[in-house]
């Protein structure tokens, strides 16, 4: 679906749906075959959306190994599976920066590839609603007898 985002033109759900299973019914050797759409529209299958299939394929590979959600652990918060590290905070450690050593030294029961699985993760599956945290120049303002950020 990646992929799709750099039509400049929107197309029907069934249609994607159409592309995602050619895609997925490709073998790596296929490069330069086309599936036609309509008789006015191709879609080549290039070296480029060969390495962005790759990389889905990895990213889901990742994602079935390492990512779990089950309501009863951490009320349903994807964790890594088979402990209850949340995958949004181990990915926003990675995000600020952490040593892959420190996060090693703290989390020795998870695996390295699991950490590449939780920063893709969060990547592909932001929060959503508007952003946690204050703005910048934001100030306190009295009014109504309550304390109120501006």
């Amino acid at each position: 679906m990646a992929l799709l985002r750099e039509i400049p033109v929107s197309l029907p759900v069934a249609t994607k749906q159409r592309i995602r299973s050619w895609l997925r019914a490709l073998d790596p050797a296929m490069v330069g075959s086309e599936f036609e759409l309509s008789a006015a529209l191709r879609v080549s299958y290039t070296q480029s959306v060969a390495d962005v299939v790759d990389r889905l394929n990895e990213y889901v590979r990742l994602r079935e190994a390492y990512i779990a959600r089950d309501p009863g652990v951490m009320g349903g918060e994807p964790v890594i599976r088979g402990s209850r590290v949340p995958v949004r905070s181990l990915a926003r450690q990675i995000e600020l920066g952490e040593d892959p050593d420190v996060l090693r030294e703290d989390y020795p029961h998870i695996p390295a590839e699991a950490f590449e699985a939780a920063a893709l993760w969060a990547a592909a599956n932001p929060r959503r609603g508007r952003p946690v945290g204050r703005r910048s120049g934001s100030r306190t303002r009295i009014g109504r007898g309550e304390a109120h950020v501006a």
